[in-house]
C-alpha cells in the first residue's frame, strides 16, 4: 500500500513540475531552447513559479526515497564527465539522457558541491532492481561525447 502511494505520489508531483517548466522556463524549457523549438506560452520565470518547482521537485525526491527504503528501487550511481552546471554542455546533456532514457522523476544529479554546484559529475537512478543492468549500458554509452 505505502508502495503504491509513494509511486503515485511521486509521478504526481513529477508531472505538476513538468506543467510549471512548460508554462515559465525550467529544464524543458532550457531543452527546447537549445533544441531550437517553438515554446506556445513563453513567460518569464517568476520567484513563485521557482518555489514552486523547488516544492515539489522536494516532493518528488521524498517520495523517490521513500520507495528505495521500502525496497521498491535501489540506487545506481555512478560518475559522468563533469559538465559545467546550467551551460549548453549540460542542457545538450540532459535533452540527450532524457530523450535516450525518459528520466521522468528517477534520475538524480551528483554534484561537486553542495552549495551553489558548479559541475555535474555523476548520476542516480532509482531503479527497480531489475533495471540496474540497463543503467550500467547508459553509464558505459554516457562516456561516448556528446555530438
Amino acid at each position: 500500500m505505502l508502495v503504491r502511494y509513494h509511486r503515485w505520489a511521486m509521478s504526481g508531483n513529477w508531472e505538476s513540475e513538468r506543467r510549471v517548466s512548460l508554462t515559465g522556463g525550467g529544464l524543458l524549457a532550457s531543452v527546447r531552447d537549445f533544441l531550437g523549438l517553438a515554446v506556445t506560452a513563453p513567460a518569464a520565470t517568476t520567484r513563485n513559479e521557482i518555489g514552486a518547482r523547488i516544492r515539489l521537485m522536494a516532493k518528488v525526491v521524498h517520495h523517490r526515497e521513500a520507495l528505495v527504503k521500502l525496497g521498491y528501487f535501489t540506487n545506481f550511481s555512478f560518475p559522468v564527465n563533469p559538465i559545467v552546471f546550467g551551460s549548453k554542455e549540460h542542457s545538450a546533456f540532459i535533452a540527450r539522457i532524457s530523450a535516450e532514457n525518459e528520466q521522468g522523476p528517477v534520475l538524480g544529479e551528483i554534484y561537486d558541491q553542495t552549495r551553489q554546484p558548479i559541475r555535474v559529475v555523476g548520476l542516480t537512478a532509482s531503479c527497480l532492481p531489475g533495471d540496474v543492468a540497463r543503467w550500467k549500458t547508459v553509464a558505459k554509452d554516457l562516456e561516448a561525447p556528446i555530438h
